[in-house]
């Protein structure tokens, strides 16, 4: 191990010492604050609405062609009031035939809980492992990226970094 070249001794001054040792408490407070956990919930919705839009993060495998045609033929025999398009034209986009299920994306916040919301079938397409032999690939919507994960830690240590300021 190296020594290293600056040693700060702060046990001669109480105000400072005092400061740092309610550092790992205010990490804690922070990581619970309802405005943190906000700021976070944004950044995965907004990840989560961009991995639907962008057809997957990776790429999701394509729909089965059997799935394009019975959507179309479901369009076909509606009205064109009552067509998800009015044009009768049908999104060959995973997960984005309606619409439906990226509206329903949110969070909500409860206690000291940050909660992704959804409509009920996203559990079906969400995860892989643990599933049983489905029809349909995988398709996560909820997910961590990098750009997310530099996000969070901004959001996280600029909170913090205020806190400490805060300290009288």
């Amino acid at each position: 191990m190296i020594d290293p070249i600056i040693r700060i001794n702060i046990s001669g001054l109480p105000d400072a010492q005092d400061k740092i040792m309610r550092i790992p408490s205010l990490i804690n407070r922070v990581i619970k604050d309802p405005d943190t956990l906000t700021d976070i919930g944004r950044t995965l919705l907004t990840s989560a609405r961009t991995t639907l839009e962008q057809g997957g993060r990776p790429l999701y495998k394509p729909l089965a062609q059997s799935t394009i045609n019975r959507r179309w033929g479901k369009e076909q025999k509606l009205s064109p009031s009552r067509r998800s398009n009015r044009q009768g034209i049908v999104s060959n986009q995973p997960l984005n035939n309606t619409g439906r299920l990226i509206q329903s994306l949110g969070f909500s916040i409860e206690g000291d809980g940050l909660y992704l919301t959804s409509v009920d079938y996203l559990k079906y397409h969400q995860w892989e492992e643990g599933r049983i032999k489905a029809r349909f690939p995988a398709r996560p919507v909820w997910g961590v990226h990098d750009d997310d994960r530099d996000k969070i830690a901004d959001i996280i240590t600029n909170q913090l970094g205020n806190a400490i300021t805060s300290l009288t």
